[in-house]
């Protein structure tokens, strides 16, 4: 018969705005921690693709997590359906709400080879680069209008 273990998992959450996370609390039984820490990283709403998404692991008793499973119940953040349900909770959640880690910020930068070629006080950089070459292109008035592009 296999041991059961509860865990409490601190893990990053998405979907409160960009450079931001949610703290989200879940609780989980398994064998292990690293295996409760690879179940809630494949958890609806973590950060999937953050090598950080899991903040910390902590083993409780069962009592700790029947309370935490039903707090998990409770907690609007893990039942909204839309962008209009969440801006409705938002006054609610805001005080677990933390900007990202400058070494995350990092590396995002690093990976978007379009994210300093045009920063504004409002933006941190291109989101969509397929977007900003459509729109950003360069016209040459003296050829009907044609493509810089093209004209090469």
């Amino acid at each position: 018969m296999e041991n059961k273990q509860y865990f409490e998992v601190a893990a990053k959450c998405g979907h409160v705005g960009r450079g931001y996370y949610y703290e989200g609390r879940f609780f989980v039984e398994a064998g292990s921690a690293s295996l409760a820490a690879m179940l809630i990283r494949q958890a609806p709403r973590v950060k999937h693709d953050h090598k950080d998404a899991i903040l910390w692991v902590k083993k409780v008793d069962h009592d700790d997590y029947v309370r935490g499973c039903a707090a998990m119940e409770q907690n609007p953040y893990f039942h909204i359906k839309s962008s209009r349900e969440q801006d409705e909770i938002m006054s609610l959640i805001e005080g677990d709400i933390y900007p990202e880690t400058e070494r995350e910020i990092n590396y995002r930068k690093r990976r978007n080879k379009y994210y300093d070629r045009v920063v504004t006080k409002r933006s941190k950089g291109i989101r969509n680069k397929y977007k900003y070459e459509k729109y950003n292109r360069k016209y040459d008035l003296r050829n009907d209008g044609d493509y810089l592009d093209e004209i090469a």
